[in-house]
């Protein structure tokens, strides 16, 4: 591709500048801020309506002495170019889209708009779009036609961009290398090599965590063991105090039980059972009595709060109809109002057509006088038709009032019911429930319809019979007394019998949960040797393919390479990185004539590598004494002082 000129008109500092491009070598000079730049500025909003940096920028217009945008005037910039004898035009008109402000004579803007041209035919922003994009194909456009593009991405584009270049290693081709890595060719291809990575470095945690925490948990389980020598020894001992003293403290426990269990005392706790049921039944009978009397009250408190509901509900489905009326009434009134408008613009029309549109002579009376009935009756008729529709408005809005009164008038009678009526009735049905309860007798003179049996005879029996029950119990008190302390003595050697096996039955379970916790320990150590030789392999399959991938890239290139991985020194991993250098010496300490040499070197590999000629730009050339081979048309950016204004040369 050749630049064979480009134009702008009102771009930023230029207000007319037209630059000439030879097809080898254009040197361009002038001091900072004369508009070198600009020049890049211009192609890349010619291209894609951004500034040479990718900034989307709508301030391309020139500012005034006062410092403010320059107004009503449009901003042209223009290129002529050539691609393998094809010739083309590209234009972009950028103007400022103005809007009169009714009843003044100001104006105000509105915004912007753009304008497309391919060869002076008027395109699309999208047509324009798909042409530069079939010509001017991105990214690699921007890469070929500055060699301070590339090195100033992010290095993580600058590695996606290489390999998309001479595209990723095959896992396979990997495995062929080295084909002892084929062990985990499989993990690869199914995780890939960070999620297994990731994955591995998870696994390897929790067995490390497993072997580091185990030998803790086993010292505290062994802390627990009772130190006990001779176990089976204690064992039989412990067995055979069971069968000596278990039977003589089981009769003992049997005698005790009749002693509690006797007679007397048994009938007296059974009529203390049928007095307590007796009460219970009162009780019941009672409470049924008590809510025959509070029913009908109740019933007729829950239709007066149903009622007030049905009113309330009633109260919000007409307020919702009174806001659509009020809506309704509003959207009314807007029309009306817009109506009226367009009634006084209709009125305020006068006949002004009083010569020919195509060769301004007058017309004549004979001529004029039909076209002004015309208009007359035009005006007339329209203003008829806007009477009518704002007297059918009118009366629609008369309508929507009316019904909105009646709306209000009812809500407001249902709101007095609420806040007047409603407590009055609520309070009068308590006072009667009152009144009618009073008449019921309290619970200790009420008398069981079913035995005649008063309440209060019932609580005097139960206290007499609990206090005979009282003392029944003193005289089995002293024989309890007497069997317990045999039961005492009788129990000893049991309890310390069971209290033996219960520690021995411990100590089992607890060497059983040791022996476990050693074995899971021991199968740790084991997959942690199992991840990490993974782990291993993993890092030799990347290094592999990653030194595969630097040969093919670094292949490209004769003067500078391209560091692809380091090391993790901490941890022996491998890390992704992309880091340009010439002889050795990383991009960001070369100095500026290195840096545009190393820059053109890039552009030469892609340009060669995707097959394509695109012509480049280089700025500040005057610090550069060579730039290598160049593989197209070149536009060199000069500072020089002395040029206060753009000056132009070719080679």
């Amino acid at each position: 591709m050749i630049i064979k000129s480009l134009e702008m008109v009102n771009f930023k500092n230029q207000q007319n500048f037209k630059i000439d491009f030879a097809d080898a070598v254009t040197n361009v000079f002038g001091a900072n801020g004369a508009g070198k730049t600009t020049i890049v500025d211009a192609l890349s909003f010619l291209l894609w309506q951004k500034d040479s940096k990718g900034n989307s920028d709508t301030k391309m217009r020139p500012y005034g002495a006062d410092g403010q945008l320059l107004h009503d005037i449009d901003t042209t910039v223009k290129g002529v170019f050539e691609v393998n004898g094809y010739q083309f035009t590209l234009e972009v008109v950028y103007k400022e889209k103005w809007m009169k402000v009714s009843g003044t004579d100001e104006r105000k803007l509105t915004g912007n708009t753009t304008d497309f041209y391919v060869d002076g035919v008027p395109k699309k922003a999208k047509d324009y779009a798909a042409f530069v994009a079939e010509y001017f194909m991105e990214p690699w456009f921007s890469l070929t036609s500055n060699p301070a593009t590339f090195p100033t991405l992010k290095w993580q584009e600058q590695r996606k961009l290489l390999v998309d270049l001479v595209g990723d290693i095959d896992n396979n081709a990997v495995i062929a290398e080295k084909p002892e890595l084929e062990p985990i060719l499989a993990d690869v291809e199914k995780y890939g090599v960070d999620d297994l990575r990731a994955k591995l470095l998870k696994e390897k945690k929790g067995y490390d965590k497993v072997v580091k925490d185990m030998p803790i948990r086993i010292d505290e389980r062994r802390k627990t063991l009772s130190g006990l020598d001779d176990v089976e020894e204690l064992r039989k001992k412990a067995e055979l105090t069971l069968v000596k003293y278990s039977e003589p403290l089981e009769q003992l426990q049997a005698n005790r039980a009749a002693i509690v269990s006797g007679s007397r005392k048994a009938q007296i706790e059974e009529q203390i059972a049928t007095i307590k049921a007796k009460m219970d039944a009162a009780k019941a009978i009672y409470r049924e009595t008590v809510a025959k009397v509070e029913t009908p009250f109740i019933k007729k408190a829950d239709e007066i709060m149903a009622s007030a509901k049905a009113n309330a509900e009633k109260v919000t489905l007409l307020r919702r109809q009174m806001l659509a009326e009020e809506k309704s009434i509003s959207d009314i009134k807007e029309r009306l109002g817009k109506l009226g408008e367009t009634w006084e613009s209709v009125d305020q029309e006068v006949f002004a057509d009083t010569e020919c549109p195509c060769c301004h002579r007058p017309y004549t009376p004979d001529m004029l006088q039909p076209m002004l009935e015309q208009f007359n009756q035009s005006k007339s008729s329209r203003l008829e038709e806007l009477n009518k529709q704002g007297s059918t408005l009118s009366a629609e809005l008369k309508e929507r009032e009316t019904s909105k009164a009646n709306l209000l008038a009812e809500i407001n009678q249902l709101a007095a019911y609420e806040h007047d009526e409603l407590p009055k009735l609520l309070a009068e049905n308590k006072k009667l429930k009152e009144q009618a309860l009073v008449k019921v007798p309290d619970m200790e003179a009420f008398v069981n319809p079913e035995t005649q049996e008063a309440f209060w005879m019932l609580r005097e029996s139960l206290q007499c019979r609990e206090h005979e029950l009282e003392e029944a119990r003193l005289d089995v008190t002293i024989q309890l007394q007497n069997i317990d302390k045999k039961i005492e003595e009788a129990r000893k050697p049991v309890d310390e019998a069971n209290k033996v096996l219960a520690r021995l039955k411990l100590d089992e379970e607890t060497n059983e949960v040791i022996a476990q916790l050693q074995a899971e320990k021991k199968n740790a150590m084991l997959l942690v040797g199992e991840v990490e030789l993974r782990l291993s392999l993993l890092e030799k399959f990347v290094v592999t393919k990653m030194n595969m991938l630097s040969e093919r890239i670094n292949g490209l290139f004769d003067e500078v390479d391209f560091k692809l991985f380091e090391t993790n020194i901490s941890n022996e991993g491998i890390k992704e990185t992309c880091e340009l250098t010439m002889h050795g010496v990383p991009y960001r300490q070369l100095s500026n004539a290195e840096k545009c040499r190393a820059g053109m070197e890039v552009v030469r590999a892609i340009s060669q590598k995707i097959n394509i000629c695109n012509p480049v730009f280089i700025d500040n050339r005057e610090s550069v004494t060579s730039i290598g081979k160049v593989p197209g048309q070149i536009i060199n950016l000069y500072v020089n002082p002395e040029d206060r204004k753009l000056r132009v040369e070719h080679e």
